[in-house]
């Protein structure tokens, strides 16, 4: 046990793992650099490598470069972590949450009790009080940002390493001084491999919480219209399905109304398709504005959107139609002025489904159309 859990060894397996860890990070953030804050993450774990692999030549190199310089790499690491993360997480950061002021601290009591009053206990005392206080702030910083709660197994790599530096911080306190770091027991040689433990955790952590970003943009764009950012026609049969059916089930009414831009081919011919698609935005705009939460808006191409209205019957879909389309009307569209917008509304009756009840709006619509424009039909 005493010879696997060799300190020296386990350093410069640290810093191997370590080093491993920045190149894997400094890849995904090349690769993705949305991800604001990766390549500071890498960064760290370079720093990290480089204060352990100093400790490691301990007894073989100067002690300035085996302890001061060192601590200085090994405590940036996790500094360098907190910039990250204030980046990644976005958010307001409180200022204790990096605390760059433990340098002052570190520096000359690592000194003193290196040169002046050698003491590995105190130096011990000194390196991981430091390290300890800037795990805690780092995931109490992060349990209060808004990306808190998708980083809980970040939040456990901070706090669960945190609390093991507590408790190697009262175990040094209350033992027998070391004469030396590299014979310095158990205890210090497996919070060297909680390191490991803590960048792998830490790492994954973030990798997770990219990827699942990733997947869920990919998600929402499999389901929305991209120009307008409502539902397209496969989120809006995802919505619907269900919502019919629960309809079904408690037998409550369910609406649709179907709506198309009157004379949109005029407003793109004599205002350009840019001009048009500031009108298609900005009737989508009017349609969000208007719904409840439990109503759904589609787009379903060109000028043509559709609204689904649960729990409403048929006076109240054309209610909402008609309030719609008045104040689509009353507005001016920048470039191209006023615009108008042709209603069909369907109530299910039966056992109708979504494709039953857009074949009635949508022959409601072209009635709309018919009898002028600018107004609202009952199917």
């Amino acid at each position: 046990m005493t010879q696997f859990l060799d300190v020296r060894t386990l350093l410069v397996m640290v810093a191997v793992i370590a080093t491993l860890s920045a190149i894997g990070m400094a890849s995904f953030g090349r690769r993705y650099p949305r991800f604001s804050g990766v390549a500071w993450f890498a960064v760290a774990d370079l720093f990290l490598a480089i204060g352990m692999l100093l400790v490691a030549t301990r007894d073989y190199a100067p002690d300035w470069l085996t302890t001061v310089v060192a601590n200085v790499f090994s405590l940036g690491g996790l500094l360098l972590n907190a910039e990250g993360l204030r980046r990644y997480a976005g958010g307001d950061w409180p200022w204790w949450s990096r605390p760059y002021f433990l340098f002052l601290l570190l520096l000359p009591v690592t000194a003193w009790f290196t040169y002046v009053d050698p003491d590995v206990r105190i130096r011990v005392l000194a390196f991981t009080g430091c390290v300890g206080f800037t795990l805690c702030a780092i995931a109490v910083a992060l349990h209060r940002s808004p990306a808190g709660p998708r980083l809980r197994l970040v939040q456990l790599a901070f706090g669960g390493f945190a609390l093991w530096m507590a408790g190697r911080w009262l175990f040094t306190l209350t033992n027998a001084p070391m004469p030396s770091f590299m014979d310095a027991g158990s205890v210090h040689a497996m919070t060297i491999l909680g390191y490991v433990v803590f960048v792998m955790t830490k790492n994954y952590g973030i990798l997770r919480d990219s990827v699942g970003q990733a997947l869920g943009e990919i998600e929402a764009q499999a389901h929305t219209d991209a120009l307008t950012g409502l539902l397209n026609r496969r989120g809006l049969a995802e919505f619907a399905a269900p919502a019919i059916a629960r309809a079904r089930r408690q037998g409550s009414p369910f609406s649709v109304a179907l709506l198309d831009i009157d004379h949109f081919k005029r407003i793109n011919d004599a205002h350009g398709h840019a001009a048009g698609d500031a009108v298609l935005v900005g009737i989508a705009g009017i349609l969000r504005s208007r719904l409840r939460a439990s109503d759904a808006c589609a787009r379903l191409g060109g000028e043509e959107f559709v609204l689904l209205l649960p729990d409403t019957n048929e006076a109240q879909a054309l209610h909402v139609a008609d309030v719609l389309r008045e104040r689509v009307a009353s507005v001016e569209f920048l470039g191209v002025g006023r615009c108008t917008v042709s209603f069909g509304v369907s109530t299910r009756r039966d056992d109708a489904d979504l494709a039953d009840m857009l074949r009635a709006a949508d022959r409601a619509m072209y009635a709309a159309k018919a009898a002028g424009r600018n107004l609202v039909v009952q199917a």
